[in-house]
């Protein structure tokens, strides 16, 4: 039986059977998959001393499957393991990078590699994800506020998977957004501008008052519009005031929401960190 190899990241352990784990891991090429690590929790097999660290980079060695099978782990290279940098070392971060990562590319898990011709197709994984999460590992470790990194991760994964509405123009009427005082709304149709906002009144009742489906749509300020266009633009973070920074969270929120049409169970600890960018807290810059 023919064997695949690429480097990869831990994303999910599940323990099986006594000896064995199921590891769901995000490959370079091959993208998500999961294989059966028989006997990996035996601390004496060879390859597997270390353990299964989220977020760990090693080199996969794996017996492909197909129909959807878990593939079989035959060898694991540990390359680095993640290193929070002190202060830095926020347990709900690397879950949500985690969560959000493995339910992005659970559809296609296991589906670039070809049985046929035998190599990997890459077209299905979002283009360059693995470099993505790979350097906000790198920024969580030299102590870059966890906010921004998620943020920032988030935004880019997205726009890779063709879920990123635009950020000038209205997802309706396609005309320019305002610059002004004016706010606009983010829903799961897009950014509108107030005459397609008002327009799309299943979201609110006769008053003009958020309705009971609020939750599905965010006013965004002028404030938080530009610190959004700004970051998926240049990756560096902006001065936020408390209520920009509570705004951009609940942005960040339904921005997930949208592209994955589930919850995450890591999702708000990952709001509560871009809620902490406020001005008062002088966010570190991004690079």
């Amino acid at each position: 039986m023919s064997t695949v190899k690429d480097l990869a990241r831990v994303l999910r352990v599940y323990e099986q059977g006594n000896t064995s784990s199921v590891l769901v891991l995000l490959g370079q090429s091959l993208g998500q998959v999961r294989v059966l690590a028989k006997g990996a929790r035996r601390w004496s097999k060879k390859g597997f001393e270390g353990g299964f660290d989220l977020l760990t980079e090693g080199e996969l060695v794996a017996y492909p499957r197909g129909h959807g099978e878990l593939w079989i782990l035959k060898e694991w290279d540990e390359r680095r393991r993640f290193r929070a940098f002190p202060g830095q070392g926020d347990l709900r971060t690397v879950s949500f990078l985690c969560e959000f990562t493995e339910a992005l590319t659970r559809e296609t898990a296991g589906s670039s590699w070809s049985q046929e011709d035998g190599h990997a197709d890459d077209v299905l994984s979002p283009e360059g994800l693995y470099d993505q999460l790979t350097l906000a590992v790198k920024s969580l470790s030299e102590g870059q506020a966890s906010g921004w990194v998620l943020l920032r991760y988030v935004l880019t994964a997205m726009e890779a998977g063709g879920w990123m509405p635009k950020f000038d123009s209205c997802s309706s009427c396609h005309t320019a957004l305002p610059t002004g005082a004016t706010p606009v709304r983010l829903s799961f149709v897009g950014v509108l501008c107030q005459q397609c906002a008002a327009a799309d009144a299943p979201l609110y009742d006769e008053a003009g008052r958020p309705g009971p489906a609020s939750a599905r749509c965010v006013w965004l300020t002028p404030e938080v519009l530009n610190a959004l266009a700004f970051v998926q633009r240049t990756g560096q973070s902006v001065k936020l005031s408390v209520a920009g920074a509570k705004s951009l969270a609940r942005a960040m929120m339904l921005l997930v929401h949208s592209a994955l049409e589930h919850d995450l169970r890591t999702l708000n600890g990952a709001a509560s960190a871009i809620v902490r960018l406020s001005r008062s807290q002088s966010p570190a810059r991004t690079n």
